[in-house]
């Protein structure tokens, strides 16, 4: 097991927003009420929600699907899986048993930086498949949708091969798992002769306002059999 995507670390980069000012907001968010989904993630996640980036992209459909549902967003950009684990820890998931999370992460494990050697798609599988250990430990009855990361560029390109073999890896890893269902949205966001779906992406990593009503329109039959039961 990867010791570098599985281990707890606060965060490795430093990004556009103020980290502690949203770590401390994630902590009070936790305290203030019991959610019924929580989606946790990177950026892609982060930016969706309209409270934490006003004008963004995905604002509006952040809006338009969720502001009527007793849902919380512990998306932080730069994240990667050892961040996620590190917060899942300290406060931000603290008192929370919601009916379904909304897992997405793993695209930046792949980033190579002065802080982060990058991971193989093996270590990154490692290290969701520990975030899913420990979001089960907290809240064993929650049901988690497990994002395949979305694609990073055109089907015969380094990143998106690796990207293409982590999901493979997770959906053989999940298959079949009780309280977690994998959803790979893969095929929506690529053309058939392999190459990604330029019109969808802002920068080729993070959706506009056309992928995210995608993705919102994918979970929300997953939403009402999870978390609209009476």
């Amino acid at each position: 097991m990867s010791k570098k995507s599985c281990t707890p670390c606060p965060r490795f980069e430093i990004d556009s927003y103020n980290w502690n000012d949203r770590y401390n907001l994630c902590c009070e968010q936790a305290k203030s009420k019991a959610a019924d989904i929580i989606f946790i993630g990177d950026s892609i996640t982060h930016f969706w929600d309209s409270k934490a980036i006003p004008n963004s992209h995905g604002g509006p459909v952040w809006d338009k699907y969720f502001s009527d549902k007793n849902v919380l967003n512990i998306g932080f950009g730069w994240d990667r899986t050892a961040n996620v684990l590190w917060r899942l820890e300290h406060g931000h998931f603290a008192g929370q048993h919601p009916k379904l999370v909304v897992l997405n992460i793993g695209t930046n494990n792949f980033a190579k930086t002065e802080n982060y050697p990058g991971d193989t798609p093996a270590d990154v599988a490692d290290g969701i498949t520990a975030v899913l250990a420990a979001l089960h430990k907290l809240s064993p009855e929650t049901h988690i949708i497990v994002m395949a990361v979305f694609p990073r560029g055109d089907s015969n390109e380094e990143l998106q091969l690796k990207v293409a073999e982590l999901n493979q890896i997770m959906g053989k890893t999940l298959a079949g798992r009780t309280g977690i269902t994998f959803l790979n949205l893969t095929d929506k966001f690529m053309n058939a002769d392999g190459t990604q779906k330029k019109a969808l992406f802002l920068d080729g990593c993070h959706l506009n306002h056309e992928g995210y009503e995608i993705w919102a329109n994918a979970l929300l039959p997953l939403i009402h059999k999870f978390a609209d039961k009476v």
